[in-house]
């Protein structure tokens, strides 16, 4: 819970009604990131907006229910992320193009085809009517959906010519429309299993042409796309997207990207992207992505919008988390300078000196240190040479 002083700033409480209404919140582990992220839902909540809250973090905050909040938690793991997945293709109607766009965008983003592949399933009617029969318990359909299982079953069942049914999300052809129609089956995948007809409906990924079975999707690629998927079939106009550690398992080329594809996926519909992470790599690439990106830095439950000024990924590990990266093109920089200003007495040898030391305090590579060390043996000479007297 937020102190009782805790200042929340505008930019964070209220909406912009823009497409690039996006802050980002950055702090130490128990600055209080979660814990705002908690607060916003139910202040969104309370100003009647619907709240898509997605967790990547075991420790989140979020309130566990809500009538217009939508909570994604990848807590589970890849099971989860299988099940979400699948429960968030079911909300998507044929008549929502954009939705099965969006999650085609999910798929071509990490370097797969934008087709998701469903399991041929081939089952009699005669094979369902003695296992409805056999199980009266477990099969409470109305006529309605018994009809709609038997079409779906019949339709899978004369695709002969198919061990996986391809669906495209990115083609909108009346052939295409109507075999998105097989995402149904999903529906009653859990009676299925009941009547003990199948094990389960396995799902199917492509890229360059190789058939993927859903599963052996990496972590970091299943929890991108269970999270844009779910997106894609959740958010509506001016809708709040609050992400709790989206870094979580991802490539950081992803981490790079991440609210750039949101902006680009979702800008339509206008809405609120609060994010809370300990990644630069996220910070600096929705700043890229997003001028009117806003920075909060988070400590002791206050929140203090940064400066806005040009910078590089290494430069933003220091400034907004206080770690110096390997192979730091800013910290070359930075150190050549502090070196040409000592060797024209424009600093001391002891201020250079406490600088060094400052780096490689936060520095986590050994080279790094070394070099460090090497620094201060040439700091050591140019002091000294400005010790000697002119000839």
């Amino acid at each position: 819970m937020l102190l009782h002083n805790t200042y929340i700033p505008p930019d964070l409480q209220f909406f912009n009604s823009s497409e690039g209404d996006v802050s980002i919140l950055i702090g130490e582990n128990g600055s209080g990131k979660s814990q705002m992220l908690a607060f916003l839902t139910r202040r969104y909540l309370a100003q009647g907006k619907k709240v898509i809250a997605i967790s990547n973090s075991i420790h989140d905050k979020f309130p566990d229910n809500g009538r217009n909040l939508h909570l994604l938690r990848d807590r589970a793991g890849r099971q989860k992320a299988k099940r979400s997945i699948k429960h968030a293709l079911l909300n998507i109607s044929t008549e929502e193009i954009t939705r099965f766009k969006n999650a085609s965008e999910a798929l071509r983003f990490i370097g797969y085809d934008p087709v998701i592949g469903i399991e041929r399933i081939e089952i009699s009617e005669s094979t369902l009517n003695d296992a409805i029969s056999s199980h009266p318990t477990e099969s409470a359909l109305n006529v309605r959906q018994l009809e709609e299982l038997k079409s779906l079953l019949f339709k899978s069942s004369s695709t002969i010519s198919e061990e996986i049914i391809w669906l495209s999300l990115s083609e909108f052809s009346f052939y295409e429309i109507d075999r998105i129609s097989f995402i149904q089956l999903l529906k009653y995948e859990t009676l299925l299993k009941k009547l003990s007809i199948i094990k389960g409906i396995n799902l199917y990924l492509r890229k360059d042409g190789q058939t993927i079975p859903l599963y052996d999707a990496s972590s970091g690629e299943l929890s991108f796309i269970s999270s844009i998927i779910y997106l894609a079939t959740t958010i509506d106009d001016n809708s709040a997207v609050l992400i709790d550690e989206p870094e979580n398992s991802l490539h950081p080329s992803w981490q790079k990207d991440y609210i750039k594809i949101l902006i680009q996926l979702f800008y339509l519909y206008q809405p609120k992207i609060v994010a809370a992470t300990h990644s630069a790599l996220v910070v600096t690439g929705a700043e890229i992505a997003n001028e009117r990106t806003n920075v909060f830095e988070c400590r002791n439950f206050q929140f203090i919008k940064k400066a806005k000024e040009p910078i590089n990924i290494e430069e933003a590990f220091y400034s907004y988390f206080n770690v110096v990266t390997p192979e730091n093109r800013y910290l070359s920089d930075y150190i050549v300078d502090l070196l040409n200003k000592l060797a024209e007495k424009e600093i001391s040898y002891n201020s250079l000196l406490t600088e060094l030391n400052k780096w490689q305090n936060k520095s986590f590579d050994p080279k790094q240190v070394e070099v460090l060390d090497g620094l201060r043996e040439i700091a050591a000479k140019i002091n000294n040479s400005n010790a000697q007297p002119n000839e």
